[in-house]
Protein backbone atom coordinates (compact mmCIF):
# COMPACT_ATOMS: atom_id res chain seq x y z
CA UNK A 1 0.00 0.00 0.00
CA UNK A 2 1.49 3.40 -1.24
CA UNK A 3 -0.08 6.38 0.74
CA UNK A 4 0.38 9.84 0.51
CA UNK A 5 -1.62 12.79 2.42
CA UNK A 6 -2.23 16.61 1.31
CA UNK A 7 -4.62 18.97 0.96
CA UNK A 8 -6.47 21.71 3.05
CA UNK A 9 -8.95 22.46 0.30
CA UNK A 10 -12.21 24.35 1.44
CA UNK A 11 -13.71 23.11 -1.95
CA UNK A 12 -17.30 24.16 -2.11
CA UNK A 13 -18.31 24.39 1.63
CA UNK A 14 -21.48 26.77 1.98
CA UNK A 15 -20.50 26.91 6.41
CA UNK A 16 -23.87 25.10 7.08
CA UNK A 17 -22.65 22.23 8.46
CA UNK A 18 -21.39 22.01 11.80
CA UNK A 19 -18.77 19.46 13.58
CA UNK A 20 -20.35 16.90 10.57
CA UNK A 21 -17.39 15.00 9.65
CA UNK A 22 -16.81 14.96 5.40
CA UNK A 23 -18.83 13.31 2.64
CA UNK A 24 -17.24 10.95 -0.34
CA UNK A 25 -15.07 13.45 -2.83
CA UNK A 26 -16.57 13.79 -5.91
CA UNK A 27 -15.63 13.28 -9.56
CA UNK A 28 -12.66 11.01 -8.45
CA UNK A 29 -11.28 10.31 -12.37
CA UNK A 30 -7.90 9.22 -13.69
CA UNK A 31 -5.64 8.42 -16.74
CA UNK A 32 -3.22 5.41 -16.87
CA UNK A 33 0.00 6.37 -18.63
CA UNK A 34 3.34 4.26 -19.07
CA UNK A 35 4.35 3.27 -15.57
CA UNK A 36 2.47 5.99 -14.20
CA UNK A 37 -1.21 7.36 -12.98
CA UNK A 38 -2.32 10.61 -12.43
CA UNK A 39 -5.92 11.69 -10.85
CA UNK A 40 -7.80 14.50 -9.46
CA UNK A 41 -11.20 14.90 -7.92
CA UNK A 42 -13.37 17.49 -6.13
CA UNK A 43 -13.80 18.14 -2.37
CA UNK A 44 -17.04 16.71 -0.66
CA UNK A 45 -20.28 18.40 -1.08
CA UNK A 46 -20.99 18.14 3.18
CA UNK A 47 -19.19 18.29 5.86
CA UNK A 48 -16.84 20.93 7.71
CA UNK A 49 -13.92 22.44 6.21
CA UNK A 50 -11.08 23.00 5.59
CA UNK A 51 -10.52 19.08 4.33
CA UNK A 52 -7.06 17.09 4.14
CA UNK A 53 -7.15 13.98 1.58
CA UNK A 54 -5.32 10.60 1.67
CA UNK A 55 -4.57 8.66 -1.57
CA UNK A 56 -3.58 4.70 -1.14
CA UNK A 57 -2.46 2.83 -4.33
CA UNK A 58 -2.87 -0.91 -3.94
CA UNK A 59 -0.74 -3.00 -4.78
CA UNK A 60 2.31 -1.69 -3.32
CA UNK A 61 5.40 -1.07 -5.93
CA UNK A 62 9.16 -0.97 -4.93
CA UNK A 63 10.35 2.45 -6.33
CA UNK A 64 6.62 4.19 -6.97
CA UNK A 65 6.94 7.94 -5.95
CA UNK A 66 3.39 9.80 -5.38
CA UNK A 67 3.08 13.52 -5.66
CA UNK A 68 0.31 15.09 -4.57
CA UNK A 69 -1.22 18.58 -4.45
CA UNK A 70 -4.74 19.39 -2.75
CA UNK A 71 -7.11 17.44 -4.69
CA UNK A 72 -4.66 15.91 -7.26
CA UNK A 73 -2.02 13.67 -7.52
CA UNK A 74 0.90 11.73 -9.62
CA UNK A 75 2.43 8.08 -9.07
CA UNK A 76 5.36 6.88 -10.98
CA UNK A 77 7.55 4.40 -10.77
CA UNK A 78 4.28 1.54 -11.23
CA UNK A 79 4.71 -1.53 -12.85
CA UNK A 80 2.82 -2.08 -16.31
CA UNK A 81 -0.11 -4.32 -16.90
CA UNK A 82 -0.70 -4.52 -12.82
CA UNK A 83 -4.55 -3.21 -12.03
CA UNK A 84 -4.08 -0.51 -9.25
CA UNK A 85 -6.85 0.39 -6.58
CA UNK A 86 -6.52 3.92 -5.79
CA UNK A 87 -8.64 4.89 -2.86
CA UNK A 88 -9.06 8.60 -1.58
CA UNK A 89 -10.59 9.83 1.77
CA UNK A 90 -11.29 13.45 3.26
CA UNK A 91 -11.12 14.16 6.74
CA UNK A 92 -11.43 17.25 8.81
CA UNK A 93 -11.20 17.51 11.95
CA UNK A 94 -14.21 16.11 13.11
CA UNK A 95 -13.50 12.79 11.03
CA UNK A 96 -12.87 10.61 7.68
CA UNK A 97 -15.84 10.66 5.27
CA UNK A 98 -16.23 7.75 3.08
CA UNK A 99 -13.38 6.44 1.22
CA UNK A 100 -13.93 6.65 -2.94
CA UNK A 101 -11.78 4.23 -5.12
CA UNK A 102 -10.64 3.75 -8.73
CA UNK A 103 -9.00 1.15 -10.74
CA UNK A 104 -6.53 2.31 -13.04
CA UNK A 105 -3.79 -0.03 -15.09
CA UNK A 106 -0.17 1.12 -16.66
CA UNK A 107 0.89 0.17 -19.56
CA UNK A 108 3.63 -0.24 -22.12
CA UNK A 109 3.78 1.66 -25.14
CA UNK A 110 1.97 -0.17 -28.00
CA UNK A 111 4.38 0.56 -31.25
CA UNK A 112 1.58 -0.41 -34.23
CA UNK A 113 0.23 2.94 -35.80
CA UNK A 114 -2.57 3.00 -38.11
CA UNK A 115 -3.73 6.37 -40.16
CA UNK A 116 -6.63 8.17 -40.14
CA UNK A 117 -8.33 8.29 -42.98
CA UNK A 118 -11.58 11.02 -43.85
CA UNK A 119 -14.09 9.43 -46.29
CA UNK A 120 -14.81 11.76 -49.42
CA UNK A 121 -12.15 14.32 -48.30
CA UNK A 122 -12.54 17.68 -49.79
CA UNK A 123 -9.56 16.47 -52.03
CA UNK A 124 -9.47 19.94 -53.87
CA UNK A 125 -7.31 21.51 -50.81
CA UNK A 126 -6.30 17.78 -48.95
CA UNK A 127 -4.33 16.45 -52.37
CA UNK A 128 -1.23 16.71 -50.35
CA UNK A 129 -3.11 15.09 -46.99
CA UNK A 130 -4.74 16.15 -43.67
CA UNK A 131 -3.37 17.40 -40.37
CA UNK A 132 -3.71 19.01 -37.14
CA UNK A 133 -6.32 16.48 -35.71
CA UNK A 134 -8.54 17.68 -32.52
CA UNK A 135 -11.25 15.36 -31.55
CA UNK A 136 -14.63 16.27 -29.24
CA UNK A 137 -17.33 13.52 -28.25
CA UNK A 138 -20.82 14.43 -27.85
CA UNK A 139 -23.22 12.87 -25.60
CA UNK A 140 -24.66 11.11 -28.36
CA UNK A 141 -21.47 9.38 -29.10
CA UNK A 142 -21.08 10.94 -31.87
CA UNK A 143 -17.36 11.90 -32.55
CA UNK A 144 -16.31 15.20 -34.34
CA UNK A 145 -12.57 15.90 -35.73
CA UNK A 146 -11.33 19.07 -37.02
CA UNK A 147 -8.10 19.50 -39.24
CA UNK A 148 -6.10 20.72 -41.52
CA UNK A 149 -6.39 19.59 -45.30
CA UNK A 150 -3.53 20.56 -47.24
CA UNK A 151 -2.12 21.08 -50.87
CA UNK A 152 1.52 21.41 -51.75
CA UNK A 153 1.45 22.74 -55.02
CA UNK A 154 3.67 25.30 -57.88
CA UNK A 155 6.99 26.28 -58.17
CA UNK A 156 7.87 28.35 -55.85
CA UNK A 157 6.01 25.63 -53.35
CA UNK A 158 2.75 26.76 -51.77
CA UNK A 159 1.46 25.25 -49.01
CA UNK A 160 -2.43 25.68 -48.69
CA UNK A 161 -4.56 24.57 -46.13
CA UNK A 162 -8.13 24.84 -45.25
CA UNK A 163 -9.76 24.14 -42.17
CA UNK A 164 -12.03 21.21 -42.39
CA UNK A 165 -14.54 19.02 -40.36
CA UNK A 166 -15.12 15.35 -40.22
CA UNK A 167 -17.76 12.89 -38.24
CA UNK A 168 -17.76 9.46 -37.13
CA UNK A 169 -20.41 7.18 -35.64
CA UNK A 170 -18.65 4.01 -35.02
CA UNK A 171 -16.51 5.28 -32.17
CA UNK A 172 -13.73 6.83 -34.56
CA UNK A 173 -13.09 3.86 -36.94
CA UNK A 174 -14.20 5.71 -39.66
CA UNK A 175 -14.16 9.64 -40.19
CA UNK A 176 -16.71 11.06 -42.83
CA UNK A 177 -15.89 14.57 -44.63
CA UNK A 178 -18.61 17.29 -43.67
CA UNK A 179 -17.46 20.63 -44.56
CA UNK A 180 -14.99 22.99 -44.93
CA UNK A 181 -15.07 26.27 -42.87
CA UNK A 182 -11.81 28.18 -43.90
CA UNK A 183 -10.46 28.06 -47.75
CA UNK A 184 -7.42 28.96 -48.91
CA UNK A 185 -8.12 31.53 -50.48
CA UNK A 186 -6.19 34.50 -52.75
CA UNK A 187 -5.10 37.56 -50.62
CA UNK A 188 -3.34 40.94 -50.58
CA UNK A 189 -1.72 41.99 -47.16
CA UNK A 190 -0.32 45.17 -45.76
CA UNK A 191 2.91 44.37 -44.33
CA UNK A 192 3.79 44.70 -40.88
CA UNK A 193 7.53 45.62 -39.32
CA UNK A 194 9.94 42.79 -39.64
CA UNK A 195 8.62 40.61 -42.45
CA UNK A 196 9.56 40.33 -46.10
CA UNK A 197 6.38 42.47 -46.62
CA UNK A 198 7.49 45.19 -44.19
CA UNK A 199 5.71 48.66 -45.61
CA UNK A 200 4.27 46.86 -49.05
CA UNK A 201 1.20 45.53 -49.93
CA UNK A 202 1.92 41.63 -50.81
CA UNK A 203 -0.06 39.24 -52.72
CA UNK A 204 -0.56 35.65 -51.67
CA UNK A 205 -2.78 33.61 -50.13
CA UNK A 206 -4.49 33.04 -46.59
CA UNK A 207 -4.64 29.88 -45.05
CA UNK A 208 -5.52 28.76 -42.42
CA UNK A 209 -3.72 25.82 -39.45
CA UNK A 210 -3.82 24.03 -36.50
CA UNK A 211 -7.77 24.19 -36.18
CA UNK A 212 -9.61 23.08 -32.46
CA UNK A 213 -12.87 23.24 -31.65
CA UNK A 214 -14.86 23.31 -28.19
CA UNK A 215 -18.27 22.76 -27.05
CA UNK A 216 -19.32 25.88 -25.35
CA UNK A 217 -22.72 24.81 -23.82
CA UNK A 218 -22.68 27.65 -21.28
CA UNK A 219 -22.74 30.11 -23.97
CA UNK A 220 -26.18 32.27 -23.15
CA UNK A 221 -26.04 32.69 -27.10
CA UNK A 222 -27.36 28.83 -28.02
CA UNK A 223 -26.53 29.83 -32.04
CA UNK A 224 -22.63 30.25 -30.69
CA UNK A 225 -22.43 26.89 -28.77
CA UNK A 226 -19.79 25.23 -30.64
CA UNK A 227 -16.74 27.17 -31.47
CA UNK A 228 -13.69 26.24 -34.25
CA UNK A 229 -10.74 28.58 -34.10
CA UNK A 230 -7.67 28.53 -36.49
CA UNK A 231 -4.72 30.34 -36.86
CA UNK A 232 -5.67 32.34 -40.22
CA UNK A 233 -1.95 33.66 -41.98
CA UNK A 234 -0.35 35.24 -45.05
CA UNK A 235 1.19 32.83 -47.67
CA UNK A 236 3.18 34.52 -49.74
CA UNK A 237 5.09 32.15 -52.15
CA UNK A 238 7.83 34.88 -53.79
CA UNK A 239 9.76 34.74 -50.01
CA UNK A 240 11.64 31.72 -47.99
CA UNK A 241 10.13 30.41 -46.34
CA UNK A 242 6.48 31.67 -47.88
CA UNK A 243 4.67 31.02 -44.60
CA UNK A 244 4.58 33.95 -42.97
CA UNK A 245 2.99 33.28 -39.33
CA UNK A 246 3.28 37.00 -38.03
CA UNK A 247 1.03 37.88 -40.52
CA UNK A 248 -1.97 36.56 -39.12
CA UNK A 249 -4.49 36.02 -36.19
CA UNK A 250 -6.45 33.14 -34.75
CA UNK A 251 -10.03 33.75 -35.75
CA UNK A 252 -13.36 31.88 -34.98
CA UNK A 253 -16.56 30.27 -36.26
CA UNK A 254 -19.59 29.65 -34.30
CA UNK A 255 -22.71 27.18 -35.09
CA UNK A 256 -25.66 25.95 -32.66
CA UNK A 257 -24.65 22.48 -34.03
CA UNK A 258 -21.18 20.83 -35.42
CA UNK A 259 -23.75 19.50 -38.42
CA UNK A 260 -25.48 22.89 -38.65
CA UNK A 261 -26.06 24.19 -42.26
CA UNK A 262 -25.26 27.76 -41.16
CA UNK A 263 -22.43 29.03 -39.49
CA UNK A 264 -21.14 32.11 -38.07
CA UNK A 265 -19.08 34.42 -40.28
CA UNK A 266 -15.31 34.18 -39.72
CA UNK A 267 -14.31 37.01 -36.88
CA UNK A 268 -10.91 37.53 -35.29
CA UNK A 269 -10.44 37.45 -31.75
CA UNK A 270 -6.90 37.31 -30.99
CA UNK A 271 -4.12 38.87 -33.10
CA UNK A 272 -0.48 39.82 -32.01
CA UNK A 273 1.26 43.10 -32.67
CA UNK A 274 2.30 42.27 -36.16
CA UNK A 275 -1.07 41.29 -36.97
CA UNK A 276 -2.09 43.20 -40.42
CA UNK A 277 -4.66 45.66 -40.85
CA UNK A 278 -7.02 43.44 -42.96
CA UNK A 279 -7.92 40.69 -39.84
CA UNK A 280 -8.71 43.25 -37.05
CA UNK A 281 -8.80 41.29 -33.98
CA UNK A 282 -11.10 41.71 -30.72
CA UNK A 283 -7.84 41.67 -28.90
CA UNK A 284 -3.96 42.15 -29.39
CA UNK A 285 -2.53 39.52 -26.89
CA UNK A 286 1.06 40.95 -26.15
CA UNK A 287 -1.40 43.94 -24.63
CA UNK A 288 -3.17 41.15 -22.04
CA UNK A 289 -0.26 40.66 -19.86
CA UNK A 290 3.71 41.45 -19.47
CA UNK A 291 4.55 37.62 -20.01
CA UNK A 292 3.16 37.88 -23.60
CA UNK A 293 4.88 40.50 -24.79
CA UNK A 294 7.24 38.31 -26.13
CA UNK A 295 4.89 36.75 -28.38
CA UNK A 296 5.39 37.13 -31.96
CA UNK A 297 2.46 35.18 -32.17
CA UNK A 298 0.69 32.57 -30.52
CA UNK A 299 0.65 29.37 -32.71
CA UNK A 300 -1.05 25.46 -32.37
CA UNK A 301 -4.01 26.25 -29.93
CA UNK A 302 -6.40 24.12 -27.78
CA UNK A 303 -9.25 24.95 -25.79
CA UNK A 304 -11.29 23.38 -23.02
CA UNK A 305 -14.44 24.34 -20.78
CA UNK A 306 -13.42 25.03 -17.25
CA UNK A 307 -15.43 25.63 -14.45
CA UNK A 308 -18.44 28.06 -16.84
CA UNK A 309 -15.37 29.46 -19.01
CA UNK A 310 -12.89 28.77 -21.86
CA UNK A 311 -9.67 27.78 -21.02
CA UNK A 312 -7.11 28.14 -23.94
CA UNK A 313 -3.30 27.18 -24.41
CA UNK A 314 -1.16 28.48 -26.94
CA UNK A 315 2.30 28.16 -27.88
CA UNK A 316 3.88 31.48 -27.92
CA UNK A 317 6.87 32.09 -30.14
CA UNK A 318 9.58 34.51 -29.82
CA UNK A 319 11.15 33.67 -32.88
CA UNK A 320 14.07 31.31 -31.58
CA UNK A 321 11.49 29.05 -29.00
CA UNK A 322 8.62 28.61 -27.35
CA UNK A 323 6.64 28.74 -24.54
CA UNK A 324 2.77 27.17 -23.53
CA UNK A 325 0.82 29.68 -22.02
CA UNK A 326 -3.04 29.17 -20.81
CA UNK A 327 -5.83 32.17 -21.26
CA UNK A 328 -9.24 31.77 -19.93
CA UNK A 329 -12.28 33.78 -20.92
CA UNK A 330 -15.27 34.31 -19.24
CA UNK A 331 -17.28 36.12 -21.58
CA UNK A 332 -17.27 33.00 -24.57
CA UNK A 333 -14.15 34.23 -26.37
CA UNK A 334 -14.92 38.16 -26.85
CA UNK A 335 -12.07 38.92 -23.97
CA UNK A 336 -9.08 36.69 -22.43
CA UNK A 337 -7.04 37.22 -19.53
CA UNK A 338 -3.75 35.43 -18.73
CA UNK A 339 -3.67 32.54 -16.33
CA UNK A 340 -0.08 31.60 -16.63
CA UNK A 341 2.56 29.65 -18.27
CA UNK A 342 2.94 26.03 -18.30
CA UNK A 343 5.73 24.97 -19.45
CA UNK A 344 9.05 27.60 -20.14
CA UNK A 345 11.23 26.65 -22.89
CA UNK A 346 13.74 25.10 -20.24
CA UNK A 347 11.19 22.67 -19.15
CA UNK A 348 12.27 20.94 -22.48
CA UNK A 349 15.94 20.17 -21.44
CA UNK A 350 15.13 17.08 -19.02
CA UNK A 351 13.37 15.63 -22.12
CA UNK A 352 16.47 16.24 -24.88
CA UNK A 353 14.50 19.14 -26.54
CA UNK A 354 14.95 22.81 -27.23
CA UNK A 355 11.36 23.80 -26.43
CA UNK A 356 7.81 22.62 -26.79
CA UNK A 357 4.81 23.49 -28.66
CA UNK A 358 1.48 22.22 -30.05
CA UNK A 359 0.09 22.50 -26.92
CA UNK A 360 -3.48 20.54 -26.31
CA UNK A 361 -5.92 20.56 -23.26
CA UNK A 362 -7.72 17.32 -23.48
CA UNK A 363 -11.38 18.90 -24.48
CA UNK A 364 -13.62 16.62 -22.19
CA UNK A 365 -14.11 19.10 -18.52
CA UNK A 366 -12.70 16.51 -15.91
CA UNK A 367 -11.07 16.33 -12.71
CA UNK A 368 -7.99 14.55 -13.96
CA UNK A 369 -6.98 17.23 -16.78
CA UNK A 370 -3.97 16.75 -19.20
CA UNK A 371 -2.01 18.88 -21.38
CA UNK A 372 -0.39 16.99 -24.40
CA UNK A 373 3.08 18.82 -26.24
CA UNK A 374 5.04 18.10 -28.07
CA UNK A 375 9.27 18.24 -28.14
CA UNK A 376 10.86 20.48 -30.62
CA UNK A 377 14.30 18.36 -30.62
CA UNK A 378 17.49 18.65 -32.86
CA UNK A 379 18.00 15.32 -35.07
CA UNK A 380 18.04 13.74 -38.31
CA UNK A 381 15.06 13.98 -40.45
CA UNK A 382 14.99 12.29 -44.14
CA UNK A 383 18.83 12.24 -43.94
CA UNK A 384 19.54 15.86 -42.95
CA UNK A 385 19.71 17.58 -39.54
CA UNK A 386 17.21 19.35 -38.69
CA UNK A 387 16.64 21.74 -36.24
CA UNK A 388 13.89 22.31 -34.04
CA UNK A 389 11.85 18.72 -35.47
CA UNK A 390 8.59 18.14 -33.81
CA UNK A 391 8.94 14.43 -32.75
CA UNK A 392 6.48 12.62 -30.71
CA UNK A 393 4.40 14.17 -27.82
CA UNK A 394 4.88 14.51 -23.68
CA UNK A 395 1.70 13.69 -21.55
CA UNK A 396 1.25 15.80 -18.76
CA UNK A 397 -1.10 15.87 -15.95
CA UNK A 398 -2.16 19.03 -14.88
CA UNK A 399 -2.15 19.84 -11.09
CA UNK A 400 -4.35 23.06 -11.06
CA UNK A 401 -6.12 24.03 -14.21
CA UNK A 402 -6.88 27.41 -12.16
CA UNK A 403 -4.09 28.25 -11.76
CA UNK A 404 -1.99 26.83 -15.38
CA UNK A 405 0.30 24.79 -13.03
CA UNK A 406 1.91 21.46 -13.93
CA UNK A 407 3.47 18.82 -11.49
CA UNK A 408 6.94 19.50 -10.94
CA UNK A 409 9.58 17.57 -9.71
CA UNK A 410 11.92 20.60 -8.48
CA UNK A 411 11.52 22.29 -11.55
CA UNK A 412 11.11 19.65 -13.82
CA UNK A 413 7.62 18.73 -14.88
CA UNK A 414 6.28 15.53 -14.51
CA UNK A 415 4.74 13.23 -17.22
CA UNK A 416 2.65 10.26 -17.56
CA UNK A 417 4.01 8.97 -21.07
CA UNK A 418 6.01 10.18 -23.77
CA UNK A 419 5.55 8.81 -27.50
CA UNK A 420 8.69 8.69 -29.12
CA UNK A 421 9.63 10.15 -32.66
CA UNK A 422 9.00 7.98 -35.92
CA UNK A 423 11.92 7.46 -37.41
CA UNK A 424 12.73 9.77 -40.29
CA UNK A 425 9.76 11.75 -39.85
CA UNK A 426 8.57 15.08 -38.68
CA UNK A 427 5.84 14.43 -36.30
CA UNK A 428 4.02 15.51 -33.30
CA UNK A 429 1.10 17.63 -32.45
CA UNK A 430 -1.01 15.14 -30.61
CA UNK A 431 -4.15 14.70 -29.89
CA UNK A 432 -6.97 13.09 -27.89
CA UNK A 433 -10.13 12.35 -25.94
CA UNK A 434 -11.37 10.72 -23.16
CA UNK A 435 -14.34 7.67 -24.04
CA UNK A 436 -13.66 6.78 -27.60
CA UNK A 437 -12.66 3.60 -28.89
CA UNK A 438 -11.75 3.24 -31.95
CA UNK A 439 -8.93 5.65 -32.03
CA UNK A 440 -6.51 6.84 -29.37
CA UNK A 441 -4.24 9.28 -29.42
CA UNK A 442 -3.80 11.42 -32.69
CA UNK A 443 -0.07 12.36 -33.83
CA UNK A 444 0.53 14.33 -37.29
CA UNK A 445 3.29 12.97 -39.08
CA UNK A 446 5.16 14.70 -42.22
CA UNK A 447 7.27 12.72 -45.36
CA UNK A 448 9.28 14.28 -47.90
CA UNK A 449 10.24 13.57 -51.95
CA UNK A 450 6.72 13.34 -52.07
CA UNK A 451 5.96 16.05 -48.84
CA UNK A 452 2.68 14.19 -47.51
CA UNK A 453 0.45 14.71 -44.94
CA UNK A 454 -1.14 12.25 -42.67
CA UNK A 455 -2.67 11.74 -39.19
CA UNK A 456 -1.79 8.72 -37.02
CA UNK A 457 -3.76 6.41 -34.59
CA UNK A 458 -1.17 5.62 -31.83
CA UNK A 459 -3.70 3.24 -30.28
CA UNK A 460 -2.94 4.87 -27.23
CA UNK A 461 -5.42 5.32 -24.23
CA UNK A 462 -5.52 5.77 -20.77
Amino acid sequence: MLTGCGGDSHGPWSGNDNNVAPGTVVGLAGNAGDGAISLGWSPPITGDAPFSYTVQVTPASNGAQITQSETSVIVRGLVNATNYSISVRATNQVGAGTIATLQLTPKALTATYSTVNVIGNNTGSAASGIADPTLLRLANGNIWMVYSSVNYYGSPVTQDKSTSLALSSDGGATFNYMRTLGAATNASVTGTTGNVCAGTTCNGRWVYEAPFVVDDANDPNASRRFKVFAHKYFLYPSANPSAIYTLGAIVMWAAPALDATTWSAEQSVLGWNSTPPELTPNRIVNTINPALNECLTIREGSASSFKGALDFVFACDNGSTQKIVQLRSTDHANTFSYVGTLLEAADAAPFNANYFGAPALVTTETNAQLLLATPAVNRTVNGASTSNAYSGCVVFPIESEQNATLFRSGATPLSILQIPALTDQLNGGCAWERGITGVGILMNERTANPVNFSVVNTQINF
